[in-house]
């Protein structure tokens, strides 16, 4: 019979290997304590939410920073991120998502909690033709089928659209709202 001790160490070296590409949270938990933990994920720069006791966090990871952010020890429940890169053109890009509710994540003492975030979206155009009505409908989601909004140096990315008729005549256009 394997003891706790060799099964906690077996799990522990699995959950360390590379072998666990998962896109939902992923909670490492062994023991309670009280304290303080640590939060790793999968992205350079960007930002956790969280939520425990009604009080929100906003958990900053920074590029090219070394440790981990602490945060007190207890469950929380994921409430989104917001994931950041800069382009070729040096302008800043964000894809935030957040939520009402969330995943619970437990942080402890002893070893990181690793979230990690799909960072693939999926943009999805919908058009319904009613006689002379055209409804349109814009939605840009993750993995967990949360509204996801874009931004590019703080400004909301706009959702241009055109309607041509069977001519290639320009009959209505705009900017759809999302997010």
């Amino acid at each position: 019979m394997t003891q706790p001790k060799e099964a906690r160490e077996a799990l522990q070296g699995y959950l360390r290997s590379k072998s666990t590409e998962l896109v939902r949270p992923v909670l490492i938990k062994f023991g309670f304590s009280t304290g303080s933990g640590s939060i790793k994920t999968n992205f350079d720069e960007g930002s956790l939410y969280l939520r425990r006791d009604k009080k929100r966090y906003r958990v900053l990871f920074e590029e090219g920073r070394d440790a981990a952010p602490k945060i007190e020890v207890g469950k929380y429940e994921w409430l989104g991120y917001c994931l950041e890169r800069a382009g070729k053109d040096g302008a800043r890009w964000f894809a935030s998502t957040t939520g009402p509710k969330g995943d619970d994540v437990l942080v402890s003492r002893e070893l990181p909690t690793v979230i990690k975030v799909d960072p693939v979206i999926r943009v999805n155009l919908r058009a319904v033709s009613k006689k002379d009505v055209v409804d349109l409908q814009l939605t840009i989601l993750d993995w967990r089928r949360s509204p996801v909004t874009v931004y590019q140096d703080g400004e909301r990315v706009p959702a241009p659209y055109e309607i041509v008729d069977a001519k290639g005549r320009r009959v209505a256009s705009g900017n759809m709202q999302y997010g």
